[in-house]
């Protein structure tokens, strides 16, 4: 009975701490906010203001949804760690300032328009090469504008021989080639020199396959940016504490100075009572006489 009585507290719990995705994301807004959140320091500073940036954490994200159940600054605590366990969540939570934008623009080839496959398969594929000035073209480029971009043609495949005739509309002689134009930024390689690849390559250009080059990887770069970035808040702390150790130092130092300053006065004017207490004395001692 007991066991069953807990089960059903936290099926009754449960719902209460669950988010929606945009829960969710609003949560990271706000702890994306505070990077002390993520700061792996142990000191007893460090610690203070995280208790103090979750507590003003908890109080926007409930702020943000007064019809729904106030959450915890715990409750809150545990679905972040939970979002951080989940691979997709990670990679959500990049954002573009932790990421260099060199890498954003040349991770990624040019979008480029493959030709179609050529003719029937009627005609052998050893009788036709390609024609090795056509070129693939990037569909955009950065000098002109989006209404004056040419949609390349399709290669243009010659016949070996002569004697053959052209067998469809992409095949054509081996004079007619077209000149390279100047949207082309993107040169093709040279056909490979062994004879028995050259039946390979031209079906793998006219098929439109290209090898994918791999994406840069940027992770190492992030990594060495997010250890920059906790060097720079370390070192700003180092810089706060001292700051604040020379202004109380300053502070003790000027208590101390009035205090001396006060000594001073009062034995000043203890000694001008002693002078004027010995006049008198000696004018009593002359009047006796």
């Amino acid at each position: 009975m007991f066991a069953r009585g807990l089960s059903n507290m936290e099926v009754v719990r449960e719902p209460s701490a669950a988010l929606s995705e945009t829960q969710r994301m609003a949560l990271l807004r706000h702890i994306e906010q505070r990077p002390i959140i993520e700061d792996r320091s142990t000191s007893n500073t460090i610690n203070y203001r995280k208790r103090k940036a979750w507590d003003e954490i908890t109080a926007s994200f409930n702020a943000s949804y007064p019809d729904q159940i106030p959450r915890s600054a715990k409750q809150l605590k545990r679905i972040f760690a939970e979002v951080l366990e989940q691979p997709s969540a990670r990679d959500m939570r990049k954002t573009s300032a932790s990421v260099p934008s060199a890498s954003l623009t040349q991770s990624y080839d040019p979008l480029v328009l493959p030709g179609p496959t050529p003719g029937p398969s009627s005609v052998s594929s050893a009788q036709f090469t390609e024609v090795p000035s056509t070129v693939y073209r990037p569909l955009f480029s950065p000098s002109v504008l989006v209404s004056q971009v040419i949609v390349p043609a399709s290669p243009v495949i010659a016949p070996a021989s002569p004697n053959i005739a052209p067998a469809s509309s992409n095949i054509a002689p081996a004079s007619a080639v077209n000149a390279p134009d100047s949207l082309s930024s993107d040169i093709a390689s040279p056909p490979p020199a062994h004879a028995s690849n050259q039946h390979l390559y031209s079906v793998s250009r006219a098929s439109g396959s290209r090898p994918r080059s791999k994406p840069r990887r940027t992770r190492r770069v992030t990594s060495v940016y997010e250890m920059l970035y906790r060097l720079n808040r370390e070192h700003e702390e180092e810089m706060k504490l001292k700051k604040e150790m020379m202004l109380t130092q300053k502070l003790q130092q000027t208590a101390i100075e009035k205090t001396h300053e006060k000594l001073n006065n009062s034995l000043d004017l203890l000694d001008s009572v002693l002078r004027k207490a010995g006049a008198a004395y000696e004018a009593m001692a002359k009047t006796y006489e």
